[in-house]
């Protein structure tokens, strides 16, 4: 179960450093230098645990992949089991048995559920469910919707229980 608790003072700062790092597109040895000179004042943490701290309070959990060097391919299913890119013929791991790169992404998924997690964007994502007049505001006032909402989906011609944008 996601935990949505009120974020506390220190949570503030670190989600307020976060943006700066990403709306400066800073680097991690800028930051680490700004910590060196600036960490008595600031009280800065490192950057991965500044990073661990910011991913635990978005329930975003990252993803990543072992990729060639020149990004031909991610080794995985089919190319997991090579030791080179099929593409390129580029070695997958350095000397340290580290791979070269990594393609790292985050899932929708958890993006979009964290979304419900705060109660002002539950309340404007569930906008679409709300009573209407006469007037078409956006598309949950089209003749198509609102018929679409009347029908009962059907899949191979197998008519199922619920009708289009119900919840099921």
């Amino acid at each position: 179960m996601i935990e949505n608790l009120p974020l506390n003072d220190e949570d503030m700062k670190n989600l307020k450093l976060f943006d700066i790092i990403l709306q400066s597109n800073m680097s991690t040895s800028t930051y680490n230098l700004l910590k060196k000179h600036f960490m008595p004042e600031l009280s800065m943490s490192s950057i991965f645990i500044l990073q661990a701290r910011i991913l635990k309070l978005s329930h975003v959990t990252e993803v990543s992949y072992d990729c060639c060097l020149n990004m031909c391919c991610c080794f995985t299913r089919t190319y997991a089991a090579l030791d080179s890119c099929p593409f390129c013929k580029h070695a997958w791991y350095n000397l340290e048995g580290h791979s070269y790169k990594k393609y790292k992404y985050l899932p929708i998924e958890p993006c979009i559920k964290s979304l419900y997690l705060t109660d002002r964007y539950a309340e404007v994502l569930h906008y679409h469910t709300l009573p209407r007049d006469s007037e078409i505001e956006d598309v949950f006032n089209g003749i198509h919707y609102r018929m679409l909402c009347q029908t009962q989906v059907t899949i191979n011609g197998a008519e199922l229980d619920h009708h289009f944008f119900s919840n099921i």
